[in-house]
């Protein structure tokens, strides 16, 4: 046997390179990061391939998780970051998001119980490789799904409604000194939210705004002066208290009907063609193509001469069509199985945790009272809530799942966020959905049980510790960079909540706050600048996609990936330098990176042993 000796000095040369970069502390630019390569962490789960029936994904010790902050309608970014986030480490076993990355979930646990991402045809059952390629691939779709016109109505419904208000003037109508020009401005704007334009449009519209402006209202055209000039401002808060008690333009009952379509269609549910989806997955989601960006992938030729994007929107289409026609015929009753009914992470595939703030006791006694005060025509409302005790940090999940954590979570966290952790308990997709994502500037205070009201989900904007809680091992977290924004603090603020309190929540530049807890437990973070494109579905791709991996994890760092002491707002811990818990200090980075790389020569050496 002969080794060369070049092969292994220039293996070395790499391991001692990547330990040199991890002493670096400048930022790398976002969007200028080097090429990923296919790596092989030791993150892998058991090949499903053991079995005939092909087994579910589902590991019960939680090596691998997620947590997925929510980014509102650039909710977009949050796919491809998944994807990529599945090719360098794994398939995970527990999710944990909120706000828009409630929608993100959904979606995410129907692909996990596909049966064909552990199926390969022909007898075999898919390798972990294989099926993290199929995964990705899914999930790299997204951007040509996000782009049809049938579910892009989500996103924009209430601009649509604004600008055809702007097209006939109807805010200027409605001030007009002339009553007749009022109540005309006013017919005008009930119109355009009744308008049947499309089965699934009309049914995004919030029926209880049509109910108030068209029938409940002691005066209508107030009522829709304050609508109109709410969504213009879109998710400012300020210290105005009736972003928690207006009603707005979107039906959130609506929009979760809406995204069952994807859901469903991604979970392999009637009537997906699973025949044609397996040819998809064979010549598009393979194991070839991890690395590459959606872009390059959908220009891909097929057997059936059809491109790879050609091929699934063509398929997505006949399943849309056939499920279009039922709806049209029956309403919600589609005849097909749906997601909605299912229970949050109740799945064989992935433990899933959604959370949203909540109010119980007085404070919600207080918002109810602020909205049916609204409602009357009272703009000029001051809410009784007190933080301490009237505001809590829900999550629904598997009732196991949640004990697990009510149970450790105190153990291992003392920070103001962990304190606040309270358990939802079960619920179902449909109404998860309309309770985390509909949030303040979107929706008023929504039911959440006989008790208590969701607030929407922008209370945990690092959701590590609750994720340690459960049992998970590793945790992949994706951020983005810069603070926490004037949206959450401000909502904080008007929920009773002190300028401490929220210091000790969600400061960037406060130690042990929650949020720098949550980034030092954190083994790798995405810090995805989904802020800085405008909403195009390719640049948030691209954002999401190419975003900075900060990681010390030695396996990441011995292949060459986006690593280390990188210190940037919101995406590292403010003192990123110093061991805390699970998160390597620089140096220490270096050293594990050494020692996976020798590891990784002596696995390749012991191969070529091996063979020779």
């Amino acid at each position: 046997m002969y080794l060369n000796p070049l092969v292994i000095t220039t293996l070395l040369y790499a391991c001692f390179s990547v330990a040199a970069a991890s002493y670096s502390t400048g930022a790398l630019p976002l969007f200028q990061q080097e090429r990923r390569q296919l790596q092989q962490c030791p993150l892998q789960q058991a090949s499903a391939g053991d079995t005939p029936e092909c087994a579910s994904l589902q590991t019960q010790d939680f090596e691998l998780c997620f947590g997925v902050r929510g980014n509102g309608p650039r909710l977009f970014a949050h796919f491809p970051v998944l994807a990529r986030a599945v090719e360098d480490f794994g398939i995970p076993s527990g999710y944990l998001g909120s706000s828009s990355a409630t929608i993100t979930g959904f979606l995410f646990e129907g692909l996990l119980e596909n049966p064909l991402v552990r199926d390969c045809g022909g007898g075999q059952c898919c390798t972990d490789m294989e099926q993290r390629a199929r995964i990705s691939y899914v999930l790299k779709t997204f951007q040509d799904i996000a782009q049809d016109s049938f579910l892009n109505g989500i996103f924009i419904l209430p601009e649509t409604i604004l600008q055809r208000a702007k097209d006939k003037n109807i805010l200027l109508r409605l001030v007009s000194p002339i009553g007749t020009n009022r109540q005309a401005a006013l017919d005008d704007l009930i119109e355009i939210l009744i308008e049947p334009f499309g089965v699934l449009k009309s049914t995004l519209v919030n029926p209880e705004l049509i109910k108030l402006l068209n029938d409940t209202s002691p005066n209508p055209i107030r009522h829709a002066i304050d609508t109109l000039r709410a969504t213009a401002e879109g998710f400012r808060v300020g210290n105005d208290p009736l972003v928690l008690l207006r009603e707005y333009i979107l039906n959130f009952r609506g929009v979760a009907w809406a995204l069952d379509f994807v859901a469903s269609f991604w979970a392999g549910l009637e009537p997906t063609n699973l025949d044609e989806m397996q040819t998809l997955f064979q010549e598009c989601g393979s194991v070839e193509n991890i690395g590459l960006e959606y872009s390059e992938i959908s220009m891909q030729p097929t057997s059936n001469g059809e491109t790879c994007g050609e091929f699934y929107m063509r398929m997505y289409g006949d399943y849309l069509s056939e499920r279009r026609a039922f709806e049209a015929l029956l309403g919600e009753d589609t005849g097909f199985p749906s997601r909605l009914d299912l229970m949050v992470g109740d799945q064989s595939s992935l433990t899933t945790l959604i959370s949203t703030a909540v109010a119980n006791g007085d404070a919600a006694t207080s918002i109810r009272e602020g909205i049916a005060a609204y409602k009357n025509l009272t703009f000029d409302i001051d809410l009784d809530v007190n933080w301490a005790d009237g505001i809590l940090f829900g999550y629904f999940g598997p009732s196991q799942a949640l004990d697990t954590i009510s149970s450790q979570l105190p153990n291992l966290f003392s920070d103001a966020k962990s304190q606040r952790f309270f358990p939802m308990g079960p619920t179902t997709w449909r109404e998860a959905l309309v309770t985390s994502p509909a949030e303040p500037t979107l929706s008023n205070a929504v039911p959440a049980g006989p008790e208590l009201l969701s607030l929407g989900g922008w209370s945990d904007t690092t959701p590590t510790q609750v994720l340690k809680g459960l049992g998970c091992e590793r945790v992949v977290l994706i951020n983005r960079p810069g603070g926490i924004g004037d949206f959450t603090i401000d909502i904080a603020a008007l929920l009773g909540a002190s300028d401490q309190q929220i210091e000790a929540l969600y400061s960037v530049q406060l130690e042990e706050n929650s949020v720098d807890v949550g980034l030092q437990q954190a083994d790798a973070t995405f810090c995805t600048d989904w802020d800085s494109p405008p909403i195009d579905f390719e640049l948030l791709a691209e954002a999401g996609y190419d975003a900075p991996l900060l990681s010390h994890d030695g396996c990441v760092l011995s292949l060459g990936l986006n690593a280390s002491a990188q210190e940037i707002a919101g995406c590292t811990p403010i003192d990123a330098k110093v061991s805390k818990g699970n998160k390597l200090s620089s140096s220490s980075s270096a050293v594990g990176s050494v020692s996976a790389c020798w590891l990784y020569v002596a696995s390749i050496v012991g191969v070529w042993v091996s063979l020779f």
